[in-house]
């Protein structure tokens, strides 16, 4: 805006002999600078507006992240219609978001609303993101990759794949990685994995790992029933 206003001033200070003024050295020079001025400015118009498109994506983002929070703040302990897939994608938004450089694949089989406890659900999905995000933190950035898969197991259960590409699982770690207290991160506490197994029998399934070894990502296997019986109602 400055150089337009320096322009302009030029050609005022010579309004009275303009076609005389653009003849002159300096004159000739006015049609040249203000192409390249008017490529400047088109130029910063557009990083402005890639950075308009970036900060509504942005604002887009905190919107689900924090549609995915009240998600998660629903009290706990009543039997709900739970659209699976919806719920597994709000927990991703909060789990993931702090990792970058992160390829998430969803293969979602199309299916019937659950009947279940969202809350402890949600629970698992929770513990096993994070997990998920502990390992791919620890690979370059080019190579984290996280698969989610939603499939009908059978007539009455519903099945959700946790597979990721992080720093995997060693045997010996497999052995007790479900129990109390066993973590193997520098800052776990070893309830997480425990909780989780705890968690798929009150949903009336169960959780497993795989692991091909260090370095060779996991795979975690949730199964769980898609409609609560009375028991577990009342539990």
């Amino acid at each position: 805006a400055a150089n337009v206003q320096r322009v302009a001033g030029v050609l005022e200070q010579n309004k009275a002999d303009l076609g005389g003024f653009l003849a002159t050295e300096r004159g000739r020079e006015v049609p040249n600078y203000l192409g390249q001025l008017g490529a400047a400015l088109a130029g910063e118009i557009g990083e402005l507006l890639t950075e308009v498109d970036a900060i509504a994506a942005h604002v887009g983002h905190i919107r689900s992240i924090v549609s995915a929070q009240q998600t998660h703040a629903r009290r706990g302990g009543a039997i709900e219609s739970v659209d699976v897939g919806e719920l597994l994608d709000s927990a991703v938004a909060v789990h993931m978001t702090e990792l970058a450089g992160v390829e998430i694949r969803r293969d979602y089989e199309p299916l019937e609303p659950a009947m279940l406890d969202r809350h402890k659900l949600l629970q698992v999905f929770g513990n096993l993101l994070s997990n998920a995000r502990h390992a791919l933190r620890e690979v370059p950035e080019r190579e984290r990759r996280l698969k989610l898969r939603l499939r009908r197991v059978d007539a009455t259960r519903v099945g959700v794949d946790f597979e990721d590409s992080g720093v995997g699982i060693s045997a010996d770690s497999m052995k007790r990685l479900f129990q109390f207290g066993f973590t193997t991160k520098k800052d776990g506490h070893g309830f997480g994995l425990h909780t989780c197994a705890i968690l798929a029998k009150e949903l009336g399934g169960e959780l497993h790992a795989f692991s091909d070894g260090a370095g060779k990502g996991a795979r975690f296997e949730l199964v769980f029933e898609a409609a609560a019986n009375e028991a577990r109602k009342q539990a």
